[in-house]
């Protein structure tokens, strides 16, 4: 039967994810495992600073609408309706298009007195259609960020090409926003449509969404707000190791190292990451000049593996710091050895030999 379902109507694949402001580049990949084909496709996403002002999300349709009261995240459930997506856009005469009506940034002025406007028109120039709904916000609970899932009234909808334009008023009829979408029914009475699947998330327990809004703000380069959302992450899950790596690492490029030392063994506990305790307690370490300790840790860490070359680097620093030039110059030619292009090394390995010449020649003279 699924296979049957996937000839007929494909597959839909849902994922949701938290983005922060700003002005991206979707890119989805799909690979055939198999045979190696692949495509993808891109898409541009605005997302607005909050409080500006209401806005609409992109109009969603999808052909029909569940009850479903498990505790499963999913990308179209609101409370406890299920809008089943089909991404073509296309409905049997049979189907009953629903319309998923996002408002964001809501205020309470617009959610008491304001209204969305539904136009709908059909292309086809023999059969003129054209008509239009309003639907006041009030008839749902106030949410600063509100979702309806409504039901198209298919009275007078034949077979067609529509465009759907969805304007969202002010209190006194100003229009705050509107976006389009368009859709097809079809001639033939019932036609197949995807089966879907999805991540399963618990709606109760949004640490993987705090932990990829922390993702988000470490790549524009906000440190500290990434380090937040990191630590939000593992107050949700103690048990998210990922979490507690990403908050320590990240605390330790922000220079606190005291505090990463006061909470770096809640990772000691879980074994997979041993190689990411040794090397964030070492790297803590090594911050506030304990560089005997540091050794230690990150020696240890280097045992796990061997080819890592923060770890390399900063056993090379330590022996520096400690005046085992030997074992630093090894450390550092390693590292190296796994990437060469890196200038720092470069530089600290030359000074090395340079020492180590200069103590050589201080030698070679007291002997004469």
């Amino acid at each position: 039967d699924k296979v049957q379902g996937l000839e007929g109507g494909g597959v839909v694949v849902h994922d949701s994810f938290p983005v922060i402001p700003g002005d991206y580049l979707l890119v989805v990949f799909i690979e055939n495992s198999v045979g190696k084909e692949f495509s993808y496709f891109d898409h541009a996403i605005h997302v607005p600073l909050p409080g500006q002002k209401p806005y609409l999300a992109n109009p969603i349709l999808g052909y029909k609408q569940e009850i479903e009261n498990s505790n499963f995240f999913h990308t179209y459930k609101f409370f406890n309706k299920v809008l089943s997506v089909d991404i073509d856009k296309t409905f049997g005469l049979s189907d009953v298009p629903h319309l998923l009506v996002g408002v964001y940034d809501l205020t309470r002025e617009v959610w008491e007195k304001g209204e969305v406007e539904i136009e709908l028109r059909g292309l086809n120039e023999r059969f003129k259609f054209s008509r239009t709904v309003r639907q006041s916000l009030n008839e749902q609970p106030f949410a600063k960020d509100m979702h309806l899932i409504l039901a198209l009234d298919k009275k007078d909808l034949r077979s067609d090409y529509y465009e759907l334009t969805l304007r969202l008023r002010a209190p006194g009829g100003a229009l705050l926003d509107s976006k389009k979408t368009d859709f097809t029914i079809s001639p033939i009475q019932k036609i197949a449509h995807p089966i879907e699947t999805y991540k399963q998330v618990m709606v109760d327990n949004p640490y993987i969404f705090n932990y990829a809004q922390g993702q988000q703000f470490e790549g524009i380069g906000n440190l500290e707000k990434a380090e937040l959302y990191f630590a939000k992450s593992v107050q949700d899950n103690p048990d998210f190791a990922e979490g507690y790596v990403a908050q320590f690492t990240l605390a330790n490029r922000l220079k606190k190292y005291s505090q990463v030392l006061a909470a770096v063994e809640n990772l000691s506990r879980f074994a997979k990451f041993a190689f990411d305790y040794h090397l964030i307690k070492g790297t803590a370490l090594f911050g506030l000049e304990r560089f005997e300790p540091a050794l230690d840790e990150l020696l240890k860490a280097n045992k796990i593996y061997n080819s890592d070359t923060r770890v390399l680097n900063l056993i090379g620093f330590s022996f520096f710091k400690l005046n085992d030039m030997e074992e630093a110059l090894k450390a550092f030619e390693a590292s190296l050895a796994l990437n060469g292009k890196q200038p720092q090394v470069d530089r600290i390995i030359t000074e090395i030999k340079a020492r180590t010449s200069q103590n050589k020649g201080g030698q070679k003279a007291k002997v004469k």
